[in-house]
């Protein structure tokens, strides 16, 4: 089995191209229409680096892809994807996301998805929000985001300490096969709460097959959302094995099959284990599938920056000397905020160390 550090991977040295985000800026790719994301490594290991990739359209496609670095942001769906031509595909393979996010989700389909979408050979681990959260598009029309119904196939993935869920799915015709699920601690939510499930089916009906999950305190397989609308979900087990406190939660009408015992924990034969996984046996495009070039954004340092820093470090180091000066100038580049708040202590140290003369009249001395 494998498991996710706290430490950060490493960007492999077999990567064909790597994106290196600046502390505090976002990498942007929005696809559309036959675009292509691949043979890539994204590093936001950076302090406060983060990505944003959204495809939306049809016949595209992200494949060969690593993430290095966790995402920082609590205010984004920091990889959302969605098919919305009912007669289109999109696919999303051999993908790396073993870093995770302070609170995101790992992979979003978002309620727009009507067309058919491939999620195949996944590694997706520490998300505090899903590890893929694909059950939007069954949102009921009565729901604040309507969803588009569009099935959503998830193929030999892996899901490492996911907080809420694993794999989630709601819509007919979405099925999880080949995968494997990992709950070894204790999963808090980003949204309140602990309560963690391998395998979700929210709305509607999925075929869950040749899956086995592990769960350390949460559920197994559960149908249903509870939210009344759309609250009923068919779900049919083919081969499931697992270990859990629940290894079923929903009305036993809702559920055909049942969980055996004795599952086989691993990465799923063809997931990356590692982002070096991930270009070791890249996958090639799917036919007639995402030939096109995804818009990037990469926001490099404004000119005044240059400028800024050397007026900056100028008064600083006469100020401060030259190590305190220089590290003010650091802190000013990656957050204003941390520099102002820096001098402020500074100021109040030195008032705190002052001592004031005596009564003979000698001075007093600063101890700083």
């Amino acid at each position: 089995m494998a498991s996710a550090s706290p430490v950060a991977a490493q960007v492999p040295e077999n990567a064909p191209r790597v994106i290196r985000v600046p502390a505090g800026r976002t990498f942007e790719v929005t696809l559309g229409d036959g675009d292509s994301l691949s043979d890539l490594v994204i590093d936001v290991s950076a302090l406060e680096a983060s990505y944003n990739i959204d495809a939306s359209g049809s016949n595209w496609e992200i494949r060969n892809l690593a993430i290095v670095g966790r995402h920082p942001r609590s205010d984004v769906t920091a990889f959302s994807v969605a098919v919305t031509d009912p007669e289109g595909v999109g696919v999303v393979d051999n993908v790396w996301l073993g870093d995770g996010s302070r609170s995101t989700v790992g992979i979003f389909v978002s309620p727009a998805h009507a067309g058919t979408l491939l999620i195949r050979r996944c590694h997706v681990a520490n998300y505090p929000n899903n590890g893929i959260y694909a059950s939007a598009p069954g949102n009921g029309p009565g729901a604040q985001t309507p969803g588009a119904g569009g099935r959503v196939r998830i193929d030999s993935c892996y899901a490492y300490n996911n907080a809420v869920s694993g794999f989630r799915v709601g819509t007919a015709g979405s099925w999880v096969r080949n995968s494997v699920v990992v709950q070894d601690r204790r999963t808090p939510a980003s949204i309140g709460g602990d309560a963690t499930r391998a395998v979700w089916v929210y709305y509607e009906s999925a075929l869950i097959a040749n899956v086995d999950f592990r769960m350390a305190d949460g559920t197994g397989v559960v149908a249903g959302s509870g939210s009344g609308e759309k609250s009923t979900s068919q779900v049919v087990l083919r081969n499931v094995r697992g270990t859990a406190e629940d290894l079923l939660d929903g009305e036993t009408e809702d559920i055909r099959g049942r969980v055996l015992p004795n599952p086989e924990i691993r990465v799923p034969e063809g997931c990356p284990e590692t982002p070096a996984e991930v270009f070791a046996s890249p996958v090639g495009p799917p036919a007639a599938v995402g030939n096109g070039t995804p818009e990037t954004e990469l926001p490099d340092d404004p000119d005044w920056i240059p400028a800024l820093s050397l007026a900056t470090g100028t008064f600083a180091t006469s100020v401060f000397g030259p190590v305190l000066g220089g590290l003010l100038v650091f802190l000013a580049l990656l957050s204003p905020g941390l520099a102002v708040l820096a001098v402020l202590l500074y100021v109040l140290y030195r008032r705190g160390e002052w001592e004031p003369g005596g009564s003979s009249g000698s001075s007093g001395r600063n101890r700083l």
